[in-house]
């Protein structure tokens, strides 16, 4: 099994637009990537502009917008997501 490596970064970016150029600033660190998005994001529609902005630029995604409960619901719900991550690396 590969190991998953997170690298944190302290980059705050603040301002207009700053969706808009979140493809450009993501590039530097790869093209592929985990998105975790609160369900809330995709309610006030913030989710789909983010993903589009990240498409844009070709980047390829495994996203994960829904919340701990409903993850627990899912019958074998930690292969699935472990599955899911594996498939990106």
């Amino acid at each position: 099994m590969n190991d998953l490596i997170f690298r944190i970064t302290p980059n705050i970016v603040l301002g207009s637009y700053t969706i808009t150029r979140l493809g450009q600033q993501v590039q530097e660190f790869g093209t592929r990537f985990m998105v975790i998005v609160d369900p809330v994001l995709n309610e006030v529609k913030i989710q789909d502009k983010v993903l589009q902005t990240l498409n844009d630029r070709n980047i390829v995604l495994f996203l994960m917008n829904f919340l701990k409960e409903q993850i627990l619901k899912l019958p074998n719900a930690p292969s699935l997501l472990q599955n899911k991550a594996m498939f990106m690396v």
